[in-house]
């Protein structure tokens, strides 16, 4: 039951956004590593010394954003995420800033 209450009132939370923001500041992940940590302990009431096993957050958040860009792979040129994907594309391709740039450092 712990674990159902975690999944459906703090996991969504923690990967909410991940498809159109990757994580590129280390930072603001560890910050959720850290929630997702705290809030699994307490549920599971087990002390902060026990390693707590579950999919790594990095790993299911990059996932769902590589999903994401599937999905805008499969999209016809006349929708306009398709075409912004090609600008985004054009804009890594010349070392700029760009969603594609993004997922690139969320990649490493």
């Amino acid at each position: 039951l712990g674990i159902q209450l975690f999944s459906s009132l703090v996991d969504c939370h923690l990967i909410s956004g991940c498809e159109v923001t990757p994580d590129v500041d280390l930072g603001a992940l560890a910050s959720l590593v850290s929630v997702q940590k705290a809030c699994l302990r307490r549920i599971l009431g087990i002390d902060t010394q026990c390693p707590v096993h579950r999919e790594p957050l990095k790993y299911r958040r990059v996932i769902l954003t590589l999903r994401y860009l599937c999905y805008l792979l499969s999209l016809p040129l006349s929708q306009f995420a398709a075409r912004a994907l090609r600008v985004s594309d054009t804009l890594r391709l010349h070392h700029h800033s760009s969603w594609l740039m993004d997922l690139d450092i969320a990649l490493r």
